[in-house]
């Protein structure tokens, strides 16, 4: 008998549009420990349910990967592998042109349908 794997466990960066798309598309496939974003207004509220972090939370959790969803992802970036000393290997930078199609697939399957 084969044992089902775990999923990873995931912060997504950025607690914006693109991150709630983001959200409801990797939730399916990944263990969502929460978003993470550099606005302090942001920090310590919640998503639906996941909970936003500041950037410091990555010295106490480690995810398995990081998925970077936000405008800023250059800095984001940067500052993953800088300032926490992530590995390039464990981040992904979501393309906003997917996150987009995909928020505009969302919106196309709720039209009504005309009979």
């Amino acid at each position: 008998m084969k044992m089902k794997e775990k999923p990873k466990k995931i912060f997504i960066f950025g607690a914006g549009g693109a991150g709630r798309s983001a959200a409801r598309k990797l939730e399916t496939e990944f263990q969502l420990l929460g978003f993470i974003d550099n606005d302090a207004k942001k920090n310590g509220s919640w998503l639906g349910e996941y909970k936003v972090y500041e950037p410091g939370i990555l010295r106490s959790r480690e995810p398995d990967h990081i998925f970077i969803a936000s405008e800023f992802s250059e800095q984001i970036l940067d500052q993953l592998l800088t300032v926490f000393d992530i590995s390039l290997r464990k981040i992904t930078i979501l393309d906003s042109r997917e996150i987009k199609d995909f928020q505009f697939s969302e919106h196309l399957d709720q039209q009504p349908k005309i009979k």
